[in-house]
């Protein structure tokens, strides 16, 4: 087992006028990390001069670049380690280009890796200038036989899943992320943000590397507050180290190289040709484009959740059962899993679609792996999905025409593992979805925090289903609807067979913004994502 010893440094939030402070500290932090044997130290986001460069309120006199890079190189050197530092570099008061870099500074004291946030997010515009892709760095810590390569992004580009991707991709078994993630709560102990929440561990899961972030703490401008938990997580999305919401320290974690394996579901770059293609010209742009009918904005969403595997006569019975409720509740589409054949399954669908006057999406599960999502309209059309990825996968399947309307709506099937593939997600996003229903394996990992994240970056609905099996780590059934912004909606009981109904309203899927100026499509820098298609990349 190869282990390196990674440190965060979890600072204080210093406002521009108190930069020479940050300084003192962050320098201080890298001083106290190496003394508890860290390999690598990890600093926040913009942890020179600060991260709201608003005007200050006093004249503030900034260190030039050079003169910081010298500083943290030395701080490096002095002490043999690795050092991720997070600057805002080439700035002054009243400079709209500045970068918000990132640089590894090596045991030589030299600069082995520069980047820049891609994402802005929000008031970053305002004085930053977006940066573009900086592949992985090697270091001499390998990982069994194979060299390692650490690769790192700024903060919001975590959202965006192909930056992440390209990085593991290109090799990176460990992602640094200096960050400063904005926070919200009643109490400084318990501030919330969907990133260390949940996000950073499906980032480390659907990619199979390691992560260290690191944050602050406190408040800039006496508007800014910062959710701490600087974290290092393993390669199953499981949590090594985390620090707390409100208080400086140094987290840190031994990490086995060795485990970080890369991306659990192997990936199929030839498929992924419209991740590279422009947005300019998408379905999801002309889709974006058309005007919302208020009066008809909303579908509901009836997901059938069952603790044990489904024949379709079982289904059937179920779906009859439920008839006068599902009419009741208006139910515009109603979603489940059947083991059966295809052609069994499509007459089941059909028959729901006719008995309660609402399309039905039926998944058919052959019991060897394979597993097909149908969509049948209420006309008797059918549309199918097959599983492009994984075991049983139909390699003669693509992921063109995935999506189908449903009055206002347009919806797109996941099917199996396809939930852990980015790509898959991004891809049927751009195909105009606004609903993505995912199908689910019984052993797939962390489900719901997953389609939470698939929601999130993509600014879609999610609808999932999860069959129960005693083998696996989802040891019972699961159904789930998650909002735009990673809210779960609605979700299933625990240990009960029953229908999980939401509502889908389709005009907030069509606000595509995180933030003011911050744009899950039109912030994509797909020229850049050429990597992610290319079938002789490094980890595949």
């Amino acid at each position: 087992m190869t282990t390196v010893r990674v440190a965060c440094a979890q600072l204080v939030a210093r406002d521009l006028d108190d930069c020479e402070r940050a300084l003192e500290e962050a320098l201080a932090a890298v001083a106290e990390a190496a003394a508890i044997g860290a390999d690598l130290v990890v600093l926040p986001e913009c942890s020179y001069p600060a991260y709201v460069l608003a005007d200050p309120a006093t004249d503030v006199s900034i260190r030039p670049d050079a003169e910081l890079e010298q500083l943290f190189g030395a701080a490096a050197a002095e002490r043999g380690i690795w050092l991720a530092v997070g600057l805002a570099q080439g700035w002054q008061p009243g400079a709209r280009d500045a970068r918000n870099a990132a640089l590894i500074f090596g045991p030589d004291g030299t600069v082995h890796l520069r980047t820049a946030k891609r994402l802005l997010w929000d008031f970053d515009s305002q004085w930053f200038a977006p940066g573009g892709m900086a592949d992985p760095v090697s270091w001499p810590h390998s990982a069994g036989d194979e060299a390692s390569s650490i690769g790192m992004l700024v903060c919001a580009d975590a959202r965006m899943p192909e930056i992440a991707r390209s990085l593991a991709v290109g090799g990176a078994r460990l992602i640094l992320d200096p960050t400063a993630w904005v926070a919200t709560g009643r109490e400084t102990a318990s501030l919330q943000n969907l990133q260390p929440e949940y996000l950073m561990s499906v980032r480390a899961l659907e990619n199979g590397v390691w992560i260290a972030a690191s944050d602050k703490v406190g408040m800039e401008r006496g508007a800014v507050v910062y959710a701490g938990q600087s974290c290092v997580i393993a390669p199953d999305g499981s949590v090594a180290a985390i620090a707390s919401t409100d208080e400086p320290e140094i987290v840190w974690a031994d990490i086995d190289l060795a485990a970080a394996t890369g991306p659990p579901v192997p990936r199929r770059p030839e498929l992924y040709g419209p991740i590279a293609a422009p947005h300019a010209g998408s379905e999801a742009e002309s889709r974006l484009a058309t005007p919302v009918d208020a009066a008809r904005s909303v579908v509901r969403l009836g997901l059938l959740q069952s603790g044990s595997s489904m024949d379709a006569a079982a289904l059937g019975s179920r779906f009859a059962n439920l008839r006068t409720t599902a009419r009741a509740l208006r139910l515009g589409i109603v979603a489940g899993i059947v083991t059966a054949e295809t052609s069994e399954a499509t007459s089941l669908a059909r028959s729901v679609s006719g008995d309660l006057k609402t399309v039905s999406v039926i998944a058919a599960a052959d019991g060897q792996g394979r597993m097909t999502a149908l969509h049948v309209s209420m006309g008797g059309a059918v549309r199918t999905a097959g599983r492009t990825h994984g075991s049983g996968a139909d390699l003669g399947c693509v992921l063109e025409a995935r999506t189908w309307d449903v009055g206002p709506l347009r919806v797109g099937a996941l099917v199996g593992p396809e939930g852990l593939v980015p790509e898959v997600g991004r891809i049927v996003t751009l195909q105009g979805a606004e609903l993505l229903l995912w199908a689910a394996d019984a052993d797939t990992p962390r489900p719901l925090d997953v389609a939470r994240v698939r929601a999130v970056e993509n600014r879609v609905w999610v609808g999932i289903i999860v069959p129960a099996a005693s083998s696996s780590e989802v040891d019972e059934p699961l159904s789930a609807l998650v909002d735009p912004d990673g809210r779960v909606v609605v979700i299933g009981l625990r240990g009960r067979d029953h229908l999980v109904a939401g509502t889908v309203n389709v005009a907030t899927a069509r606000l595509k913004q995180m933030a003011p100026g911050t744009d899950v499509l039109q912030g994509r820098q797909p020229d850049t994502y050429t990597i992610l298609t290319d079938a002789s990349a490094v980890r595949t």
